[in-house]
């Protein structure tokens, strides 16, 4: 339910379908929507499309119901997501294993080093999940369904660095998918909220906020004890942006 309400898994409660097998195709889909590249995705030209499929065997398998993945699929190859499982096949249609499904996510975060040889000790040093989840999901080499693919995107999600050291949740709001108040809602975010305000002087009081701000030109501070609401004429934020 959290992964739909920042608009990784579609639709409503009824349509999470966590007892369904998940393909190559989608976990690519989910990858990508992950990090923020979506439209990008959508952006190619049909022409762009052929191109990169044109020396894949098992590039008509994307034709019929499954042409909806045909931009996802040919945008992992362009952008190194996805080499295929040899013999220049794709195996798009054919069920996803944990450990391609935690690649392509981590792919997405800028770990150009991951593979399936790998995976299951860089999600664990990298701090996106916990030995025991790391080592559940890379098991799964048939028949991953859609819970075990929340549990992955969830993960990334709650605890994901980019490689470029952003917060995945964060590059996630910074490309237009969701708002931060929509992180928020989820439970992604943390809400910024004033813990203590104190007198340090005669006309000075300390706020002091749950959290660093990053950007503290976006934040307004407003005192008001009852009907009484002073001015205030200038704020000075200490070094850890904190208070």
């Amino acid at each position: 339910l959290k992964l739909q309400a920042i608009k990784v898994f579609a639709g409503g409660p009824d349509d999470l379908n966590l007892d369904q097998g998940v393909t190559r195709a989608q976990g690519i889909a989910f990858a990508i929507r992950v990090s923020g590249k979506d439209a990008e995705a959508q952006a190619l030209t049909d022409e762009e499309v052929d191109e990169i499929l044109a020396d894949w065997v098992d590039a008509s398998d994307l034709t019929g119901g499954a042409a909806w993945a045909r931009k996802y699929v040919a945008y992992a190859i362009k952008t190194g997501m996805t080499v295929g499982v040899g013999g220049q096949k794709l195996a798009a249609l054919e069920d996803i294993t944990g450990t391609s499904l935690m690649v392509f996510v981590m792919k997405a975060m800028g770990y150009s080093e991951a593979t399936t040889a790998n995976i299951a000790e860089l999600v664990v040093e990298k701090g996106v999940m916990s030995l025991a989840d790391a080592t559940k999901f890379a098991a799964i080499q048939s028949g991953l369904i859609r819970d075990d693919a929340a549990g992955i995107l969830y993960n990334a999600f709650a605890n994901g660095v980019n490689k470029d050291g952003t917060k995945l949740i964060d590059s996630y709001i910074a490309s237009g998918a969701i708002t931060e108040a929509d992180a928020i809602a989820a439970g992604f975010v943390e809400a910024l909220d004033a813990v203590t305000a104190k007198a340090i002087g005669a006309r000075k009081i300390e706020v002091s906020l749950n959290k660093a701000v990053e950007d503290t030109s976006k934040v307004t501070i407003e005192i008001k004890r009852g009907n009484i609401k002073p001015a205030v004429k200038e704020t000075k934020w200490a070094d850890d942006k904190k208070s």
